[in-house]
């Protein structure tokens, strides 16, 4: 595989970008790095338990994430997962706040299942995870977890996730991407994949622009693939972990086993670059580094492949290795333990890799073996065994090139796995140590002559707490049945961790129940250095007996008949589990008493009795009805209606009722029966009653006639009085009074065989005897136009009126609608009263219908430039065309035109129309070697001129013809040719402006063509086709 480390920042910078789903920016703001915070563990919130390992529903982890607010602890129910259980999820989980979720001690498993990511932390969020397992997440980034918030992992395991490419090759973080914050601690992050048919990077964390830290954890056999045939900016970067312009901090960690097809197969660090939008907004603008930072400290790098630097590359970061063993790494090609590599950026160079107290040794580089390679200058090394390494710009003070005598990667005590020394190694006693440095297991160092590299020999490991605090419930009070209690019950829990102190608790204080409850859940929380565990108890307490209260029936019970005792027994909380009555007597007459007992199923117990007569029964049921409501006359009601029926027996219970329900009577109704029957021992009986309803009085609408009346003359009142129900009984009306004149009013009143009463009034007039006819005033309505005429559709409505006394008839006084035209049509209304006769008419002209054109152009088809005139030829057949013109005739550009003409009718009416014309060139003809009207004989697969001159009216020539449509039809020698447009000219050239009006093309025929005749035709415009002919020959 070819060797290229001049990758370029700004050909990885768009696809992991694009991969990452983020705009990087330079000068970004930096958050501490996370830490688990004791006051969690203190303050008071609220701890919510996911009790189902379903994807969704109540019980849910979704659920609960979703439910849960700022601060909220998430546990897993002790019950449900008591065993190591798996929540696998169709959809990713996303965590938009403050949240922490513990795992038990057992673990719990969140499984992608191959298609969705597991989880994503939002940008404003800050999550703890304890205990947890990530699997089998899938997607283009992040498969695993995508955090853009603040994230800390607490014993979680990372572990076979996938990434694949996205719509731009691009893949980046197999197990995590990290855009955010995150805290990596006594966690294990393997196996994960990240893949990319151009760029995949970060197998198992890609860190874009992030802090991460990783304490105490394990990143192994993770993978980043790319395309086998590298190329600058392309392949696979960063097996274990990918650092771009970020932040990176590792400490007592094990980078082991991972491979990356191109550079860095434990760890790729590189200096990143940002779009800087005020010197160039578009993506090819100047890049501006962002740092790229990393410390390793009391770390080991072994075991891992790749093409280009085997352990860890640093291209244009700042790396600073100290106390660290970097071994048994391979590259196929240069650096098989550690390349540095000093980019320019800008002008500028960038990158250090600062190297101390640390060994590179037993690494292999293919062809020449180089354990450290440097390209540019920037590393630098203080008191190191590096076994080999090659490159220029170094600066090494106190370097053994030396075999350090390294064991196996394996269980040395601590944490994670680590290299021992041999008793006869190099690296023992060549350092200098401060107080209080460690190994990576936590052995202390000696302040003067420590080893060198992650391994300290003697001392002893720090013994690591692995497993969190053991928690368990004490539950007293009086047990009952079905995991209940009968009364106070104490819940107290005892805490205790056998490998560390116990660093906080939360809400594990003794709790009393002293209430009823159905279920309450208490949940203790307990937190040491081996993590945080949680356990969780659910009382049920029901101290309260069932409520009894039982009933015969039927009750009076015949003697000897069968009587059935109910016990209606419940219970609110634990719920009814069984009862028990003793058996009715009914042997003997008399009041009896029977008992019963029920218990619920917490085990309380309540007892009750009931009484019950015995008797003999020979009469059936009396029935007794009651009616409420407004009584009128003639059994009439007035208002509404309540029928109530009384059914007894004294000697036997009532068997049945029909019928005998409350009927309320809300509406008016004739004869409505209504019978209620009953049945007991003693037989059948029944009663009817029948309702009649009118609640409505009679309708009243007297009139005087005549109204005027004249004074001294008679009127009569007519009451109109009418009831549609009982029927009108009766009514009186008042004499009209004629003896003066005025306005006066009659009253009148009526009522109707249910005792309804209603009364109205009428008015009329007195007046003096009438002398003048009637009053005629038209109104006329419609679009008046000028001279009189009306342009649309007009209607003619007439008042008739007289105020000395009645109008007697009228002739022709109905609505008129003119809705056609018409010349002149008059309506007349006459109408009589005591005062006389008389009449009003009124004349309509009506034209809706505007003129019509007929407009010509003289002459029809005119040469460019000349003068032509329009004639609008307007007629109207009503009101007459008032004045009509045309605009003018346009003949300066050829083609078919139009021009248009306007006419106004007398009554306002305007019509439009337009007229065509056409506009052609003075053609002079084709000119020589051709002819017009003749069939030109030319040679097949010659080279013909075809050239035409164009003049204008005046003679004038005509140079700014731009183009010309030639087409050609094939006709039989001898014929005449069709007129149209034919088919494609082949071989004929571009258009030619000669000058002086001359236009050509050149046609080179086909060889093809001989012994035929073509019509070649020519279009220009016009609205015409100019035809030369031709016959081809040999």
């Amino acid at each position: 595989m070819p060797f290229n480390i001049r990758v370029l920042l700004p050909t990885l910078l768009p696809l992991l970008v694009v991969a990452c789903g983020r705009v990087a920016t330079p000068d970004l703001p930096r958050a501490s790095t996370p830490t688990v915070s004791p006051a969690i563990r203190a303050m008071a919130v609220t701890t919510r338990s996911v009790t189902t390992t379903a994807d969704s529903g109540p019980g849910s982890l979704r659920a609960a994430i979703a439910a849960a607010a700022n601060g909220d602890v998430i546990v897993f129910d002790g019950a449900t997962f008591a065993e190591p259980r798996t929540v696998a999820l169709s959809a990713p989980l996303e965590i938009t706040k403050n949240l922490t979720l513990i795992a038990p001690p057992v673990g719990v498993t969140l499984d992608g299942q191959g298609t969705v990511r597991v989880l994503k932390v939002a940008t404003s969020a800050v999550v703890t995870l304890q205990g947890l397992t990530i699997t089998r997440g899938f997607g283009t980034d992040g498969a695993g977890i995508r955090n853009q918030g603040t994230l800390t992992l607490d014993h979680v395991t990372v572990k076979d996730n996938a990434t694949t490419s996205s719509s731009l090759g691009a893949s980046a973080g197999g197990g995590i991407l990290n855009t955010g914050t995150l805290a990596v601690r006594d966690s294990t992050i393997t196996r994960n994949t990240t893949t990319g048919t151009v760029i995949a990077t970060g197998g198992g964390i890609a860190n874009i622009e992030g802090i991460l830290s990783i304490e105490r954890s394990t990143l192994s056999e993770n993978k980043a693939v790319g395309p086998d045939n590298t190329n600058p900016g392309e392949g696979g970067y960063g097996g274990g972990l990918h650092n771009f312009g970020g932040e990176v901090n590792i400490v007592e960690s094990t980078l082991s086993d991972n491979t990356a097809s191109s550079q860095g197969g434990a760890f790729f660090n590189e200096r990143g670059g940002a779009i800087n939008p005020e010197v160039n907004p578009t993506p090819t603008g100047l890049l501006i580094a962002v740092p790229g930072g990393a410390n390793v400290t009391n770390t080991t790098i072994a075991n891992n492949i790749a093409n280009v630097g085997g352990g860890m590359v640093n291209k244009g970061g700042t790396a600073d290795i100290k106390l660290s063993t970097i071994a048994v790494n391979i590259a196929y090609t240069v650096g098989g333990g550690l390349v540095h590599q000093q980019i320019t950026f800008n002008g500028a160079l960038a990158g250090t890799t600062s190297i101390s107290r640390s060994i590179v040794g037993d690494n292999v580089a293919s062809p020449d073996g180089q354990e450290v390679f440097t390209f540019g200058g920037g590393l630098i090394g203080q008191i190191n065994i590096i076994e080999s390494l090659k490159g220029s710009g170094l600066s090494l003070l106190g370097n053994l090139p030396a075999d350090a005598k390294l064991g196996a990667l394996q269980d040395n005590g601590g944490p994670t796995k680590t290299k021992a020394i041999a008793d006869n190694s190099e690296a023992r006693g060549r350092g200098q140590c401060d107080v209080g440095e460690t190994d990576q297991r936590g052995v202390p160092r000696p302040t003067s002559k420590c080893d060198l590299g992650a391994y300290q020999t003697g001392g002893t490991p720090m013994v690591v707490d692995t497993s969190p605090p053991v928690i368990a419930p004490t539950i007293e009070g009086l047990q009952g049945d079905f995991g209940w209690y009968r009364g106070d019950v104490k819940v107290t829990w005892t805490v205790t961790d056998a490998e560390s102190t116990i660093t906080g608790k939360t809400n594990c204080d003794a709790v009393d129940v002293t209430t009823d409850t159905a279920g309450t859940t208490y949940t203790c929380t307990a937190t040491s250095a081996g993590g945080t565990s949680s356990l969780s108890v659910t009382v049920k307490r029901d101290a309260t007996p069932p409520t009894v209260a039982p009933a015969v029936t039927p009750n009076p019970v015949q003697i000897d008949q069968t009587a059935t005792v109910t016990p209606n027994a419940t219970d609110a909380l634990s719920g009814l589990n069984g009862y028990e009555c003793d058996q009715p007597n009914t042997y003997t007459t008399g009041l009896k008493t029977v008992n019963c007992v029920a218990w619920d199923k917490a085990g309380n117990k309540a007892s009750a009795s009931t009484a019950y007569t015995v008797v003999t029964d020979t009469s059936p049921p009396a029935i007794a009805p009651t009616i409420e409501g407004l009584q009128g006359d003639s059994g009439w009601y007035r208002g509404d209606v309540k029928v109530t029926w009384t059914v007894t027996d004294p000697d036997s219970t009532v068997a049945s009722r029909t019928g005998c329900g409350d009927v309320n009577v809300t509406s008016d109704q004739e004869d409505t029966t209504y019978t209620c029957t009953a049945t007991s021992d003693g037989g059948t009986a029944n009663k009817s009653v029948t309702i009649k309803r009118d609640a409505t009085p009679p309708t009243l609408a007297p009139v005087v006639t005549p109204n005027p009346v004249t004074l001294d003359g008679v009127a009569v009142v007519t009451e109109n009085a009418a009831d549609a129900l009982s029927g009108l009984n009766g009514f009186e009306c008042d004499q009209p009074n004629t003896y003066t004149t005025g306005f006066k009013t009659v009253n009148c009143v009526a009522w109707d065989k249910a005792g309804n009463k209603t009364s109205a009034s009428a008015a009329y007039t007195v007046v003096p005897p009438d002398t003048t006819p009637p009053l005629i005033t038209p109104s006329v309505t419609g679009s008046l136009g000028t001279n009189g005429w009306y342009r649309g559709d007009v209607q003619v409505t007439w008042t008739v009126g007289d105020a000395e006394s009645n109008v007697t008839s009228s002739l022709g006084c109905a609505t008129v609608n003119v809705t056609s035209d018409t010349g002149g049509v008059s309506y007349t209304c006459a109408a009589t009263s005591a005062g006389g006769t008389t009449s009003e008419t009124v004349t309509i002209k009506r034209d809706a219908t505007p003129p019509t054109l007929a407009p010509i152009v003289t002459p029809a088809s005119v040469l460019l430039g000349a003068t032509a005139t329009a004639t609008p030829n307007a007629s109207d057949n009503f009101s007459g065309v008032s004045s009509s013109a045309c605009d003018g005739v346009n003949t300066q550009s050829v083609g078919v035109q139009s021009v248009t003409c306007s006419a106004t009718d007398g009554a306002g009416n305007t019509g439009t129309a337009t007229a065509a014309y056409t506009v052609a060139y003075n053609f002079g003809g084709f000119s020589s070697p051709l002819a017009d009207g003749v069939l030109n004989t030319t040679k097949a697969g010659k080279m013909t001129p075809v050239k035409w001159r164009l003049l204008d009216a005046f003679g004038a020539p005509v140079t700014s013809l731009a183009s010309a449509t030639l087409t050609m039809t094939t006709f039989t020698c001898g014929s005449t040719p069709s007129v149209g447009v034919g088919s494609s000219v082949p071989g004929i050239s571009v258009l030619q402006n000669l000058g002086d009006g001359y236009y050509q093309v050149n046609w080179k025929s086909p060889s093809n063509f001989l012994n035929t005749c073509q019509a070649l035709h020519v279009d220009l415009g016009e609205g015409r086709v100019r035809t030369v002919l031709f016959k081809f020959v040999k």
